[in-house]
């Protein structure tokens, strides 16, 4: 960021301070139709203008106002980056895998108005969505986030499929194998809590 004067109207002279941001972040910093840029400025009292060209992937962004309403816009730009940066790391960090869930269990594993399956993306903090094959005789369970809450997810509905395969009487050898050991059931902080409960 830099700080400057410009000459005003009547010879007055008004200081402005520009900030670079990345240019792949404009488009969030202005919103749709505006609203997040003006939002800013009202609650920093600065007025915001960003320039229209970018010079290597970065974009000026001229802020006026009073010198506290500057300093104000300032740091929330400077902030604004710092977390569309974050996030953008850790959106590469994300992992998908996919779980085949029979069709016919499909209804249970969503649960009553989407219960369950909102529960465990609440619980790890994952995305999870079934795919729209309603025709077919098993679905995909997408599950998108952080490498280790994708891991925990995957077992948490691993374990329910398990329990529904029990409760119908079917044995499905590829999940009996997997959690023979009890130990492991115990890995995902939610099963922990859950099996205290029991």
């Amino acid at each position: 960021a830099e700080a400057a004067t410009m000459a005003g109207t009547e010879g007055i002279t008004e200081s402005y301070t520009l900030v670079e941001i990345p240019d792949e972040f404009t488009g969030l910093l202005i919103g749709k139709h505006g609203i997040a840029i003006k939002q800013m400025q009202e609650s920093t009292g600065a007025v915001l203008c960003v320039g229209k060209l970018a010079v290597e992937g970065l974009r000026k962004v001229c802020v006026t106002g009073c010198p506290e309403s500057q300093e104000a816009a300032k740091a929330s730009l400077l902030s604004f980056v710092e977390q569309q940066q974050e996030f953008k790391k850790f959106q590469e960090q994300q992992v998908i895998d996919y779980l085949e869930v029979p069709n016919k269990f499909a209804g249970r594993l969503i649960g009553i108005r989407g219960e369950v399956i909102r529960q465990v993306r609440d619980a790890y903090g994952v995305r999870a969505a079934l795919d729209d094959c309603v025709d077919e005789p098993m679905r995909k369970l997408e599950l998108r986030g952080h490498a280790q809450a994708v891991q925990y997810a995957k077992q948490h509905v691993e374990l329910l499929l398990l329990e529904v395969y029990r409760r119908f009487r079917i044995y499905n050898a590829p999940l009996e194998s997997k959690y023979n050991n009890t130990s492991f059931l115990f890995e995902s902080p939610l099963l922990q809590t859950q099996s205290a409960m029991k």
